[in-house]
């Protein structure tokens, strides 16, 4: 029934699995055989282990051709068959997509789309693609999980083991993992109760106590930790850069779309999506911040997350970040950073700092998907990834894969309710009961309630 609604394309097989249709009816409805084939155009094949009779005629009056299959000496026999066909118009893909924005989310978002085959035009308003803050020289793919059952924490989770698998493909080098250390808003108690609640999923994060996690930094480290051992140190101009190296993305540097043009178009310009009218409703803002190049004699060998972040590039540590909802003074952004290494007794030499600009929305949950009207019905041909905040690596490959389906006609990687939770739609719901806040349409005056809290990258 989820298909049915999201998946616009018909699929090419389908294997049934074999749970027995006599200890199982409610798997082997008529009515769910029937939506099965509803997806499927001609010659579309299916499979299963079963060879009850009545799932054969199920699915031949959903309009499968059936046979069956010997499979001694296994078992007696199975079901394979091919759909007939029908008169179902079908989604054509576009021939040309537009991507505003050659950061971490339109560079991804490009190449989603390019690698089913469409033709991308980027459109970046600076020199060089990775311009605002996907310019930071390393970044940390790690998420910032949470210990509820909330959409946001199901977000967060699904969003960090897609990424990781998705950056594993394009990035070099094998993960070196990161350890979250407890912090002001993860302490130890919290990060006790997010590993029990993610333990059953996987061995894809775990608790280690300190000697456990001292071992892993080779570093002192005086307390228990999270270990995610898929996690990795990004060159995020550098992936940036890969993403868009691909022969049906077209980048333009130096180039502004400044209105949609009728194709489709997918705005991927952090809190320049303000400037188009069709997103003007979105409750987004820039937070600035701030990281450290410093030297150190010995520094850990994965990333360490808590009150910010210390990365370690070769012989040199990257510490931040800062979290400014107005721009500070670089040198008091430069102690604050600081600060992390000497609350835990290290010294280092500083070297140098680099300054960004992120995008927050006023709810602190990524946008991405259909842009939608005053109706709530979808614009034609908009389409929108940002405010991705300090967890960029995290959500711009998630967001990207959701765009690219519901451009192309094909289910996201998620529930409803994770699509639900990243849909612009949800400001239009919001402003209808509550009007217009945060400077929503007044892109020159952003400026988000620091009161409203938020995650520290």
């Amino acid at each position: 029934e989820d298909l049915d609604g999201r998946q616009h394309r018909p699929f090419d097989a389908w294997f049934l699995d074999g749970f027995a249709p006599d200890r199982n009816p409610d798997v082997w409805t008529s009515d769910l055989l029937a939506r099965i084939g509803g997806l499927c155009a001609t010659g579309s094949s299916v499979a299963t282990f079963t060879a009850a009779g009545r799932v054969r005629r199920a699915l031949e009056a959903a309009g499968f051709s059936m046979r069956r299959v010997d499979q001694r000496p296994s078992k007696r026999e199975s079901l394979a068959g091919v759909h007939r066909g029908s008169d179902k118009r079908w989604w054509t893909l576009p021939s040309c997509v537009q991507v505003v924005g050659a950061g971490l989310a339109g560079a991804s978002a490009a190449r989603h789309l390019a690698e089913r085959g469409i033709n991308v035009q980027v459109y970046e308003a600076q020199s060089t693609p990775a311009a605002g803050a996907s310019g930071i020289p390393a970044t940390v793919l790690h998420p910032r999980l949470l210990a509820d059952a909330s959409p946001q924490a199901a977000l967060r989770s699904h969003a960090y083991l897609y990424s990781a698998a998705y950056c594993g493909a394009h990035v070099d080098g094998t993960p070196m993992g990161a350890l979250q250390l407890p912090a002001r808003n993860a302490d130890s108690g919290r990060l006790k109760k997010i590993a029990q609640r993610y333990a059953p999923s996987g061995d894809w994060l775990a608790l280690l106590d300190a000697d456990a996690a001292s071992a892993k930094a080779r570093w002192d480290i005086h307390t228990s930790a999270l270990w995610f051992p898929h996690s990795r140190v990004i060159d995020t101009p550098g992936l940036c850069n890969a993403l868009l190296d691909h022969p049906n993305i077209e980048p333009s540097y130096g180039t502004e779309l400044m209105r949609l043009t009728g194709l489709p178009t997918v705005l991927a310009c952090g809190i320049g999506c303000s400037d188009f009218s069709e997103a003007g409703f979105l409750e987004i803002a820039p937070v600035h911040g701030q990281v450290e190049l410093v030297r150190l004699t010995n520094s850990p060998t994965c990333p360490l997350v808590g009150n910010g972040y210390l990365v370690p590039r070769q012989y040199d540590l990257l510490a931040g970040t800062t979290y400014e909802y107005e721009p500070w003074d670089p040198e008091a952004a430069t102690v604050v950073n600081m600060a992390q290494l000497n609350d835990i007794g290290v010294r280092s030499r500083w070297l140098s700092r680099a300054r960004a600009t992120r995008c927050v929305s006023s709810d602190r949950t990524p946008i991405a998907g259909r842009l939608y009207g005053l109706d709530h019905v979808p614009i034609a041909n908009a389409f929108v990834s940002t405010a991705h905040g300090s967890m960029g690596n995290v959500f711009c490959h998630f967001a990207a894969a959701l765009v690219a389906g519901q451009i192309c006609g094909e289910f996201a990687p998620m529930t409803r309710s994770l699509e639900s939770a990243l849909s612009s739609d949800r400001f239009r719901l919001r402003q209808e009961r509550r009007g217009i806040r945060h400077h929503a349409g007044h892109p020159a005056s952003h400026n988000l309630d620091a009161a409203s809290g938020h995650d520290r990258g």
